[in-house]
């Protein structure tokens, strides 16, 4: 019975080591870092499963003591290979014009292989010694990765990836103690010792020798580097770290406020999730102190309906939710994916907040964006999708393979779906040059409603740009006269630019934010006209509509656009690269040479596939490819 609960231990330590590393990596870096922890897991076992095939007669015949080496070897393994990866100065923003870089990657990779290799080995081992039991082994193997999971994702709930490297490292010495019981007692007190120097080593509290280093590149380097910032609190969940942040003059609006505002700004708490997500606690006492709100491009939508009834997508820390109440909103619907969050708001900074989400006027719901709206009968007014996004790593392109089914067609439709008559959908994305976010926002909803069959979709929809961001206002139906004119009025005096209305003619676009060539009024005009799918496969980015069967939003890399740009803008093409694809590529590349040096290449040269596994190849191809 020693060896399936053996399997289970291990099985459970390393899907929770993936889980765990996964929330390190988004810490440290972003989430493209998940896809480098299932890959070098998938490697590591690959690589074991060939080092127990070409040893397989010296492994067999020291089969307890590899056992104990190897259960041994990953609980020690686990906190160093992390400890030295954070010594390792990998930037991924610098990835292109800093060949190191490369390097730095790689040794990254190869420093996280080796706690998956020993525990591939682990299990390797075991399957090939006991093949006539493998369902049993089977499902020790399964039932221990499920509750290691399980198990993971719980603690994550109050406790840092740092403190669950150290419980995963104990359940690896921990299999080493029960294979050491049935071997000579010195293979015991070997266990006992290097388990209890690795725990007095990494697990001094003063030394915080398993810190998570974070990129230089995100939000809370940045703001925690400014004079007098105070970092108030942190916390730990499953959907992020928290880390709340104050700075004198600190003040975080998304996109800023209109050219013609010139009135005072509320103090803000910063709200980071991951080092970068960032949301804003405004100080609150009256509305006087709240003018600032009606000189955002989201405000649009509170001029054209009186009172209305709000949903904020994306609450956070409650600056939408102030601007809706702010606007007349006679009830809001605050909609939040993050209870930490929202107990912040209503607790650490409750009276900072003037108890925002304790007001009679305002519902918290606790919800993802696109499941509320899928779930929900309620109808309203006016639904303001915020956005939800930090600004340094979607104008950077690192959210490029990130699924968001919150902005897809049917998502748009769905939400359309959810206003009362005369009701509005308003969405805020930000500015970026060439257009990308805004302009593929349009077409999505321009494409959702056609799909409602609305025949003249162009005069369901209003669309104005600031100097970061750009707001459409979409109703299902036509516009009012008056509702085109409010919003006129109100793009006017704010100097807000119109990118389209119903109406709209050329002379009176690219007023205020000047641009050599207003490309948002041209895209949207081609985007309307019967030149669509030209303009889609024409244009420099991806900007076709996201669908719930590809719900990937922020991808805007077009391969064939990189000789355009490198050739258009010569030098000056990086920043307009979308960067999350080119990590990914490297990564890929860096883990197909790999794999060929530690799993193809010793069966080769060692014991010939085709010798051994002569007809195998087509499987061997056809599970190559399984994630592709």
């Amino acid at each position: 019975m020693m060896i399936p609960i053996s399997v289970f231990f291990i099985s459970a330590g390393v899907l929770a080591l993936e889980m765990v590393l996964v929330r390190a990596f988004s810490i440290g870096h972003w989430h493209h870092f998940s896809y480098m922890v299932i890959s070098t897991a998938l490697l590591g076992f690959g690589a074991g499963g060939t080092f127990v095939t070409v040893f397989r007669e010296f492994l067999a015949g020291n089969f307890q003591k590899s056992l104990w080496f190897f259960a041994a070897g990953f609980g020690l393994t686990v906190p160093v290979v992390f400890w030295l990866s954070q010594i390792v100065p990998f930037e991924e923003l610098q990835l292109i014009w800093d060949n190191r870089q490369i390097v730095y990657l790689l040794a990254c990779y190869l420093l996280y292989f080796v706690p998956f290799f020993f525990a591939g080995m682990f299990i390797s081992l075991v399957f090939a010694k006991f093949a006539a039991n493998a369902y049993r082994l089977y499902f020790f193997n399964m039932l221990g990765s499920g509750l290691g999971v399980a198990a993971a994702v719980t603690l994550m709930y109050g406790h840092s990836p740092q403190l669950l490297l150290l419980l995963i490292s104990g359940v690896g010495f921990l299999t080493a103690v029960l294979l050491a019981l049935k071997l000579s007692r010195i293979f015991l007190i070997v266990t006992v010792a290097v388990s209890a120097v690795s725990f007095l080593f990494f697990g001094r509290n003063d030394a915080d020798v398993l810190k998570i280093r974070m990129s230089g590149n995100k939000a809370l380097v940045y703001y925690s580097s400014l004079t007098g910032a105070e970092t108030i609190t942190n916390d730990y969940s499953p959907l992020g770290r928290l880390d709340c942040v104050k700075a004198d003059g600190v003040r975080y609006f998304p996109g800023g406020f209109s050219l013609a505002y010139s009135g005072q700004i509320p103090e803000q708490v910063l709200i980071i999730t991951d080092g970068d997500g960032i949301s804003a606690v405004t100080r609150f006492r009256d509305f006087n102190d709240l003018q600032c709100c009606d000189y955002t491009t989201s405000a649009l939508a509170y001029h054209l309906v009186n009172k209305p009834k709000v949903c904020v997508i994306g609450a956070g820390g409650g600056w939408e939710v102030l601007c809706a109440l702010a606007g007349g909103a006679e009830k809001v619907t605050a909609v939040e994916m993050n209870d930490q969050v929202t107990e912040l708001v209503r607790g650490k900074f409750g009276d900072f907040s003037g108890r925002l989400y304790h007001r009679d006027d305002v519902d918290v719901v606790l919800a993802e964006g696109r499941s509320f709206l899928q779930t929900s009968e309620t109808k309203f007014d006016v639904i303001n999708i915020s956005l939800l996004e930090s600004f340094s790593a979607a104008a950077a392109g690192l959210y490029a393979l990130n699924e968001s089914h919150l902005y897809t067609v049917e998502a748009i439709s769905r939400a359309l779906d959810r206003l009362r008559q005369g009701g509005l959908l308003c969405i805020t994305r930000m500015i970026k040059e060439p257009p990308r976010d805004s302009i593929k926002m349009f077409a999505t909803i321009v494409q959702a409603l056609q799909s409602r069959g609305v025949a003249e979709p162009g005069r369901c929809v209003f669309m104005i740009r600031g100097l970061s961001t750009a707001t459409i206002a979409v109703s299902p139906n036509p516009l009012s006269d008056t509702q085109i004119a409010e919003a006129r009025d109100f793009a006017s005096k704010r100097m807000f630019d119109l990118v389209h209305a119903p109406g709209i003619r050329p002379d009176e676009v690219n007023r205020f934010n000047v641009l050599d060539e207003d490309f948002y009024y041209s895209c949207a005009e081609k985007i309307l006209s019967d030149d669509r799918e030209w303009f889609f496969d024409d244009y420099v980015y991806n900007v076709r509509p996201a669908t719930d069967d590809r719900p990937y939003f922020f991808d805007f890399f077009k391969w064939k656009s990189l000789p355009y740009m490198a050739r258009s803008i010569s030098g000056r093409w990086l920043p307009y690269t979308e960067w999350g694809y080119l990590v990914v590529v490297v990564t890929l590349l860096q883990s197909i040479v790999v794999s060929i040096l530690f799993i193809i290449l010793p069966l080769v040269v060692v014991k010939p596939i085709r010798q051994r596994h002569s007809g195998r190849m087509a499987a061997f191809l056809y599970f190559g490819l399984l994630g592709f």
